[in-house]
C-alpha cells in the first residue's frame, strides 16, 4: 500500500493512494509490447483477416515497435 502519493506494488496491480482524497487507484501493470501485439491481433482477427498469413505475420510486432519508438518520449528526461 502507499502513503502520500507514494507507489507500491500490489500482487499484479499498481496501487496508489492519494493522501488528500483517500483514494485508491488500482491500474494493471501490462507489458506494452506484448498487449500492442496482443490488441493488433485482435484488430487483424476483427476485421477478417487472418493474422498467421504470410503478409501480415510480422505486423503486430511490426506495430509494437512503431509505438515504441514514437512514444519513447515518454520514458526520457528532458534534462
Amino acid at each position: 500500500m502507499a502513503r502520500n502519493g507514494v507507489a507500491a506494488r500490489d500482487g499484479d496491480l499498481f496501487t496508489e493512494t492519494h493522501e488528500l482524497t483517500d483514494v485508491q487507484t488500482r491500474v494493471p501493470i501490462l507489458d506494452p509490447e506484448t498487449s500492442v501485439r496482443e490488441a493488433v491481433t485482435t484488430i487483424l482477427a476483427s476485421v477478417g483477416e487472418d493474422p498467421e498469413r504470410d503478409g501480415l505475420r510480422d505486423t503486430p510486432a511490426r506495430v509494437a515497435r512503431m509505438y515504441a519508438e514514437l512514444l519513447e518520449g515518454y520514458q526520457q528526461d528532458l534534462e
